[in-house]
Formats: structure tokens, C-alpha cells, sequence
């Protein structure tokens, strides 16, 4: 559970609003969440084609080298 800090802010509720608006209508709010660094994963590519990469994934499964999941 986050700790929940109890320091005042010189901002008010208006103008945290205000800033939050302003980095979300630039685009410059961090990403955060499930799947937030997906981005950097995503940007990698493959040689391999799609039947390569699920024979792979397959062997993988059957010879205990991968932890399940869907293949």
C-alpha cells in the first residue's frame, strides 16, 4: 500500500489541476501502470517469423524451459 504523506502543499486543488491539464494536453505525462514500459519492448524487431516464433515458444514449453502461459 503507498504511503500517504501528510506535508502541506502550497498548490491548490485548482491550480494541481491546472498543471495536470497543461502535461496532458502537451503529452508529457509519465506513462505509469500495467503495460507503461511496453513501448520499449515494442520497439524491438524480429527476423523471425510469426510460425518461427511459436515453434519456439512451443519447444520451450514442452522442454521446461519456459514458466506456462498460452502458446
Amino acid at each position: 500500500m503507498p504511503q500517504v504523506s501528510s506535508a502541506k502543499s502550497s498548490l491548490t486543488r485548482e491550480a494541481v489541476r491546472a498543471e495536470y491539464l497543461q502535461a496532458e494536453r502537451n503529452g508529457t505525462l509519465p506513462e505509469v501502470g500495467e503495460g507503461a514500459d511496453i513501448g520499449a519492448v515494442a520497439t524491438a524487431r524480429s527476423n523471425l517469423t510469426r510460425d518461427a516464433v511459436r515453434a519456439e515458444a512451443v519447444y520451450a514449453v514442452r522442454h521446461g524451459q519456459q514458466l506456462g502461459g498460452e502458446v
